[in-house]
């Protein structure tokens, strides 16, 4: 996976990204609700993921977009003028998700409410820096990326560094204890040395994620190249007692020749 160089002559606070973010059918579906969204008279971002992936070169069919207003009134718009479905993916954080498309040509929308319409103020409550970067949804259509970027996750990414926002990530969302493991499957990256020993201390909290969402990380975990050291990475992060607490009991137990 090619890793995002900073260019040398763009002006500071903006960027030109040489490639297409998404697929060429999934830019088209993003240019046609960026429409949509400038007609309800909100301001969006493309945020998290979708920047990641962009600065990663990593084609993407999933968006996140950040609306300074009701994702849901957004969404149910976005539905409606793309032919999609939408679901109400969170009551307390108002985060919608729209699927458009067929099963093998889908495009998924996660929206989600900017708090105060404070772009900033949703970056930092977010979990990891590479994370926590956005840029206006008009900057990214016109082809010049001006990032926003306030705890540094252009850099991490730069460096292949998987760091916290804070020390209290982990207490307001623990399934983002496994979704560190993902991450660095996915990208390569290493989890630093704080975020890990802050994963550590957090471990015994996984259990208290819903189990779906739990079960969607460690898919995803297994999916990945080299999947058994992924599952060590777990298991060193403390990650793999909490999920199979039965697999304790056979460490250090010798096999029989029969079995080794």
């Amino acid at each position: 996976m090619d890793i995002f160089e900073p260019p040398r002559s763009v002006k500071p606070g903006r960027i030109a990204l040489a490639m297409d973010p998404f697929e060429e059918q999934t830019w088209a579906t993003v240019k046609r609700a960026r429409q949509v969204l400038r007609n309800l008279g909100v301001t969006s971002y493309l945020v998290g993921g979708s920047v990641r992936d962009a600065l990663l070169s990593k084609k993407t069919r999933d968006v996140d977009i950040a609306v300074d207003g009701s994702a849901n009134k957004a969404g149910k718009a976005l539905s409606e003028a793309l032919n999609g479905h939408k679901i109400r993916a969170d009551f307390e954080r108002d985060i919608a998700r729209v699927i458009v498309g067929s099963p093998g040509n889908r495009v998924t929308f996660d929206l989600l409410s900017v708090p105060d319409g404070d772009i900033l103020k949703d970056l930092r409550r977010r979990d990891f820096t590479l994370n926590a970067i956005a840029t206006p949804l008009e900057s990214a259509i016109s082809g010049i990326w001006e990032l926003i970027d306030p705890l540094g996750g252009v850099q991490d990414i730069v460096s292949g560094s998987i760091r916290a926002v804070s020390n209290s990530v982990f207490e307001d969302d623990p399934v983002r204890l496994i979704r560190a493991a993902r991450l660095s499957a996915e990208t390569g990256f290493i989890i630093e040395s704080e975020t890990a020993s802050l994963i550590r201390s957090y471990a015994a909290k996984l259990t208290e994620s819903s189990s779906e969402r739990i079960r969607e990380e460690l898919l995803r975990i297994m999916e990945a190249e080299s999947a058994a050291k992924w599952a060590k990475l777990m298991d060193d992060l403390g990650l793999i007692s909490e999920l199979v607490p039965e697999l304790d009991l056979s460490r250090g137990v010798e096999q029989p020749k029969e079995h080794y």
